[in-house]
């Protein structure tokens, strides 16, 4: 039986993947790949444009609609989300954790 390994350094760290076994190495990889909210295609201060209130309710807002991106209901457009969140604040129908899932 031959095994193959490669070796590949990620944050500082020099780490082996070994063919055939799971290793640190794949759930570092798959956590880099993992959508963020700072990887939407809106920000903070879109939503402040379209009157939400600084503070949590802006994270709160960007985690759910990242949620939402990263779940298929919407689309990482420009113009879809900036509609979306717009008729969120409409409603007053904010998100309070990320888990609120009205987006």
């Amino acid at each position: 039986m031959i095994i193959s390994f490669h070796m590949e350094q990620i944050q500082g760290f020099t780490l082996i993947d070994i063919d055939g076994i799971p290793s640190v190495l794949d759930c570092l990889q798959a956590e880099e790949k993992r959508f963020k909210a700072a990887d939407l295609a809106i920000n903070g201060n879109d939503l402040l444009r379209l009157g939400l209130p600084e503070g949590k309710s802006i994270g709160d807002m960007l985690s759910a609609l990242c949620e939402a991106v990263a779940g298929g209901r919407l689309d990482n457009d420009r113009d879809q989300l900036l509609a979306a969140s717009a008729k969120i604040i409409k409603k007053g129908n904010l998100p309070k954790t990320v888990e609120d899932k009205n987006i």
